[in-house]
């Protein structure tokens, strides 16, 4: 029986794609952290902005090498004593036995002889571990286990022995003790050899250096930028060849150039634009050669959809604290020159004064005025109780925290009321931000006939 695909199928918005999962620059990127976690006792460190598709891509590695993560998820509140103790606690012992038969992986050492594997083999590793009563069964000891008190070494039999990886996500979220005492620890994984995956945001990625300057040289980088608009446009190129759907160079790399460096937002214009068409058999949708033009309807629901919950916080940021004894519009400005091409995620200090200053034209902006702007910038967005910017005063950089909301950014300066103050200022910016017709024949996509049409859901 032939599959069938929806357009949810096709495009998903959440979850890994399969019809359209595009390997980034050509797969080099998936290489690399393939490489890297083969390379034992290496401490891998995957970082890279915001729905950049980082969980996605070491997933799909870690599949392919057989290997299932053990998470941490780290927040403000993590402590040190509970860091090690939250790897285990979704820890399946009778799951992961399943699926260790079913993909072939390999268990290592004393286990694959003895075939003990469980809560009750993983307690009598732990001196810590006590049993509050007789029970001695496999909840009592899972109970037992999380509860005690686990350090990094506990950790490295179930590492050795198991087709595991340990990996930590957003560790920058741990306060900065939390950070030292774990990293003080960390040493014990490279001296075992045991590789450990850490995920984060790109202008966190010196953290564990500074936490512990013994593993600078021991940890391999691999930094995930935004993706290119070749790579972003095969994923419309996929996805529409096997809806049935026209699509032509320049409708792709209008979706591309749209979607902000960010394969989720290309997912979700697609998705948007899909629901949009009528795809019956015979419908004239089918027939349709569609041009950029007919996306600018899409670009505006996908912002209402699912971005219109940056609107308050931009119109707060936009007026910046104090805004009745400002003399100088600095925060429009800052805001602006993230819509300014090239496309940046993070602007040093001398490129965003730059880009303010084209931005303000002839009223040039004190250099004064933007220093106490970047200054306040994380004051007056913890009292907006939201964090859209970061300044980060040691590397001399401001950093867009949600890359999603350069998408919501350059969408509303494009529609920006002629009745606004900030018409004015942004004057030029309007003009630079999109030269959307002008972009559009530049680059192209190899046609890729290999990809399957399937029939749509009826």
């Amino acid at each position: 029986m032939r599959r069938t695909a929806s357009i949810q199928d096709v495009f998903p918005i959440v979850g890994k794609p399969t019809i359209t999962y595009v390997a980034q620059d050509s797969g080099n990127v998936e290489k690399r952290l393939r490489d890297a976690i083969e390379s034992r006792g290496q401490l891998c460190l995957l970082t890279g902005p915001s729905k950049l598709g980082k969980t996605t891509l070491y997933r799909k590695v870690l599949s392919e090498l057989k290997r299932q993560p053990v998470v941490i998820r780290c927040t403000e509140g993590l402590t040190a004593k509970n860091f090690w103790s939250s790897a285990l606690e979704d820890l399946d012992f009778k799951q992961l036995s399943e699926k260790t038969q079913q993909t072939g992986s390999a268990i290592t050492g004393e286990l694959s002889a003895s075939g003990e594997i469980g809560w009750g083999w993983l307690a009598k590793l732990i001196p810590s571990v006590k049993l509050t009563g007789t029970e001695k069964s496999e909840d009592a000891y899972r109970y037992a286990v999380v509860k005690a008190e686990v350090s990094a070494k506990h950790l490295i039999p179930i590492l050795q022995n198991l087709p595991l990886i340990l990996v930590v996500e957003d560790f920058h979220y741990l306060s900065e003790p939390v950070k030292k005492e774990v990293f003080q620890q960390w040493k014990a994984f490279v001296d075992e050899q045991v590789s450990v995956l850490i995920v984060s945001t790109t202008h966190h990625a010196s953290d564990i250096a500074r936490a512990n300057p013994d593993l600078r040289g021991r940890a391999r980088h691999i930094e995930l930028d935004k993706w290119n608009t070749n790579d972003l446009a095969l994923i419309p190129k996929r996805g529409f060849d096997v809806l049935g759907v026209k699509n032509s160079n320049p409708l792709r790399n209008a979706i591309a150039l749209e979607s902000c460096g960010l394969p989720i937002v290309a997912q979700q214009i697609c998705q948007t634009f899909a629901l949009s068409l009528d795809l019956s058999p015979s419908s004239n949708d089918r027939r349709k050669d569609f041009q950029p033009s007919h996306l600018q309807p899409t670009f505006k629901k996908v912002l209402d959809t699912f971005y219109a919950d940056y609107e308050r916080d931009y119109e707060r940021l936009l007026a910046g604290p104090r805004s009745g004894s400002r003399k100088y519009d600095t925060y429009g400005a800052i805001l602006g020159a993230f819509a300014l091409e090239p496309l940046a995620f993070s602007l040093r200090k001398h490129d965003l004064i730059e880009r303010v200053q084209r931005i303000a034209g002839e009223e040039k902006i004190p250099r004064a005025s933007i220093n106490s702007s970047l200054t306040a910038l994380a004051g007056h967005q913890k009292r907006m109780g939201t964090s859209l910017l970061e300044w980060q005063v040691e590397q001399d950089m401001l950093h867009v925290v949600e890359p999603t909301f350069l998408f919501f950014l350059r969408q509303k300066l494009k529609t920006v009321s002629k009745n606004s103050s900030l018409t004015d200022l942004l004057k030029e910016l309007l003009q630079q931000v999109r030269t959307l017709d002008a972009s559009l024949g530049r680059s192209s996509v190899q046609e890729d006939s290999t990809e399957p049409t399937l029939p749509l859901e009826s």
